[in-house]
């Protein structure tokens, strides 16, 4: 990759992780940069550490095209950031102006989810497909959708926002996110334990674990079904932390899935292929199709 080429500066800002690398127009992607988000933490520490992956991310990089930012939220009507769990502090913040004033880069912001739908469509598990939907399974929920093979953000900007959506006496969130394994683990043992142990567990054959991981699918495949059946895609791909135990709870996600689907037989379910590079990828294109005023 060269300087030469109008790569973009593409970052994934997640409640958890700031993920940065410099993507070709082409769709390389060299290696990811990362450091803690601390979301917690006022505006502008968060604004210093995103900026500074940038900077790390650029080099000496001269002809770049931008910055493709990807955030777990959307802009309000005036440019602020809407309310988001994931990132608590920065309701309201201009925070694609404020980063562009400060690296001198053109920025471009994007629903995370939406990226990653966009970067497995271009470059993954939906790679073909012309109707995708991809859920991704981390600190919160979200769902990106390819209609048509166009990345479809709706009216206000605001679909695929499904997090907030009533849920089993709930919401979505609170049934299908990283926390959610926590609390369905602990109500099965009274014990507070992480995902990531919750997975060793499993894969060390720990039963309630196992079960653990067979409820959380089942919830994840009642929310796969109702796409299903109002947006009958090709293919639904999982990612984010949480989808590195797909095959752990798989069987209870197809079993919810196949018998709530309409469309059920005919749309995939699968894990995305492309890990942390997905949402990278996805900005970069969606910059890159904003900038040149191309169409999907």
């Amino acid at each position: 990759m060269t300087d030469d080429d109008r790569s973009v500066v593409s970052v994934d800002f997640g409640g958890t992780w700031l993920r940065a690398a410099l993507v070709s127009p082409d769709g390389a992607c060299r290696d990811v940069a990362r450091r803690p988000t601390h979301a917690q933490r006022p505006p502008g520490q968060i604004v210093d550490d995103l900026c500074a992956l940038i900077r790390e991310v650029r080099g000496s990089a001269t002809r770049l095209g931008g910055v493709a930012l990807g955030m777990p939220t959307v802009e309000d009507e005036h440019g602020g950031l809407v309310a988001s769990d994931n990132v608590p502090t920065l309701t309201g913040f201009p925070l694609r102006t404020t980063v562009g004033a400060a690296v001198g880069l053109p920025v471009c912001a994007f629903n995370d989810a939406n990226c990653y739908a966009v970067g497995e469509w271009w470059q993954g598990a939906g790679r073909g497909t012309r109707n995708l939907c991809g859920i991704t399974l981390g600190t919160g929920v979200g769902l990106g959708l390819i209609i048509e093979g166009r990345c479809h953000g709706g009216s206000h900007g605001f679909a695929g926002e499904i997090w907030n959506s009533p849920f089993d006496g709930g919401t979505v969130e609170q049934h299908a996110c990283g926390a959610a394994l926590e609390r369905l683990y602990a109500r099965r043992t009274g014990r507070a334990v992480r995902g990531h142990d919750i997975e060793a567990r499993a894969r060390a054959g720990e039963a309630e674990a196992c079960q653990t991981l067979v409820a959380f699918g089942q919830s994840v495949g009642r929310v796969a079904a109702f796409l299903a059946n109002v947006i009958d895609p090709d293919v639904i791909v999982f990612g984010g932390s949480v989808s590195q135990t797909f095959d752990l709870f798989e069987p209870g996600l197809r079993e919810t899935f196949l018998s709530g689907a309409m469309a059920g037989a005919r749309t995939r379910l699968t894990l995305g292929l492309l890990g942390e590079r997905a949402a990278l990828l996805g900005a970069a294109r969606l910059f890159n199709t904003v900038t040149t005023g191309k169409r999907e």
